[in-house]
């Protein structure tokens, strides 16, 4: 999958991994993201969630200067079966 600006712009989930849709949109590495994300050099926060690491997508949208997606109420989202 090809992670673009358009991907990027249309996601209402929460969060986003380090790798491989965040190191993809700014252009990183693999190993240059997981290191950056370790040492807190990231542009956006990272969190270590269980045992990956983890950032906010609409401050990764913010950073890369990206209008966010409108979120998705809870109501449809059930109705969708989710």
């Amino acid at each position: 999958m090809e992670f673009t600006i358009a991907w990027l712009a249309a996601q209402t989930r929460p969060t986003l991994p380090v790798y491989p849709e965040t190191a993809a949109l700014l252009g990183m590495r693999k190993t240059a993201a997981y290191e950056a994300a370790a040492a807190g050099t990231l542009p956006v926060r990272a969190l270590r969630v269980g045992g990956r690491w983890m950032v906010a997508t609409a401050e990764l949208q913010r950073v890369l200067g990206i209008e966010p997606a409108p979120a998705t109420p809870p109501a449809a989202v059930a109705a969708e079966g989710r």
